[in-house]
């Protein structure tokens, strides 16, 4: 931290006396953590972090914006370079080195002490309402029960529900690497493009990517997770009830044919 000098006249200055108690010690707070021109950011939250270290828990961002405002009332800073930044006005300190945060011009030093106050808090209560406005567009993760009966609602089976949930649950309720602000707005747009799972099913109930058929004769061509010996089951199967009645009577028939097949009398060649 910088040496400072704290000239007596300080005692007996009219603008520090304008100053309440508590904007007085902020000020004298401030001549700590500006650097040897007086300049310093002017984000009441840098300022907070910077000026009371071990009691930000005790000062608010907006007790800071009252005193600054204070002491842009008192004459004793200006803020300049769009609100970015604050100065403090006749500092006379003895300077070491450069500055690192850009020189005012004559015309920054001086403009009307509230409306560069008023340009400073707005626009860090701007920053800080767009930040609570995007968090508040997300919406509540929902429960498991929660998406099985919006995809019931939306005309959809509950199984779809299912599967959106632990599809979202292990992506970390994200879509293409970004957070999902609204989940029932997703299932909706999801569902619209066909995404969901029990639309990626053919009109003849066949599944739209079905698993790789193994050469096997015994094992159903449709789906390689049933066999001559393991019929499908319902709860094993993805849709709704028409669309497994259909897969289920193809298995009957191919089981059939299969039978008849190995019921043939084996033909040697001469």
């Amino acid at each position: 931290m910088p040496t400072r000098v704290l000239r007596e006249g300080i005692l007996t200055s009219e603008r520090v006396n304008k100053l309440t108690e508590k904007g007085e010690l902020f000020y004298r707070r401030l001549m700590s953590v500006v650097d040897d021109y007086g300049r310093y950011f002017a984000h009441p939250a840098l300022i907070r972090s910077a000026c009371y270290p071990l009691r930000v828990d005790m000062v608010s961002e907006a007790n800071v914006k009252q005193m600054l405002i204070e002491c842009l009332s008192a004459k004793l800073l200006s803020v300049y370079g769009d609100g970015k930044y604050i100065q403090l006005l006749d500092f006379r300190q003895q300077t070491r080195s450069k500055s690192k945060f850009p020189e005012p011009s004559k015309d920054e030093l001086f403009i009307d002490c509230t409306s560069n106050g008023n340009q400073m808090c707005s626009e860090t209560e701007s920053e800080s309402e767009s930040e609570t406005e995007s968090k508040s567009r997300l919406t509540p993760k929902p429960t498991l029960d929660d998406c099985k009966e919006f995809c019931k609602s939306v005309g959809l089976p509950e199984t779809d529900g299912e599967w959106f949930f632990y599809k979202c649950e292990g992506c970390d309720w994200k879509n293409n690497g970004k957070p999902i602000k609204d989940w029932k707005a997703t299932i909706r747009a999801w569902k619209l493009a066909g995404h969901m799972a029990s639309q990626k099913q053919l009109p003849n109930g066949h599944l739209a990517n079905p698993p790789k058929v193994q050469k096997d004769p015994d094992i159903w061509p449709v789906d390689s997770r049933f066999t001559f010996t393991k019929p499908p089951q319902r709860s094993n199967w993805p849709g709704d009830e028409n669309a497994f009645q259909t897969h289920l009577a193809e298995y009957q028939k191919w089981h059939h044919k299969r039978l008849a097949d190995k019921q043939k009398p084996v033909t040697q060649k001469a």
